[in-house]
């Protein structure tokens, strides 16, 4: 006897999710984890340089236009700032 059948225990890949639960319990718990963070001192200065960017600047950067970001922020800047150009530069 297996011991799944014993304990009526579903094995992991017979469960009935939707193929998307995973991706949106994710993006849930993100959007849970990114909202009433609070803005601390530098963040304001980010902000300030990037407002009046708009989604396609954001997504495109330019080499040839200064942002005052570093090179090295690029991964921040696209998994952490990508909420500002797209809800609004309100704080």
């Amino acid at each position: 006897m297996n011991l799944f059948s014993l304990l009526k225990i579903k094995a992991y890949n017979t469960t009935n999710h939707s193929r998307y639960f995973y991706y949106i319990l994710i993006l849930v718990i993100l959007s849970y984890l990114h909202l009433g963070v609070g803005l601390h001192g530098d963040d304001y200065t980010a902000i300030n340089s990037m407002n009046g960017y708009g989604l396609w600047e954001y997504l495109n950067l330019d080499p040839n236009e200064p942002m005052n970001m570093q090179v090295l922020g690029l991964p921040n800047f696209y998994i952490f700032w990508w909420v500002y150009p797209v809800l609004g530069y309100e704080y």
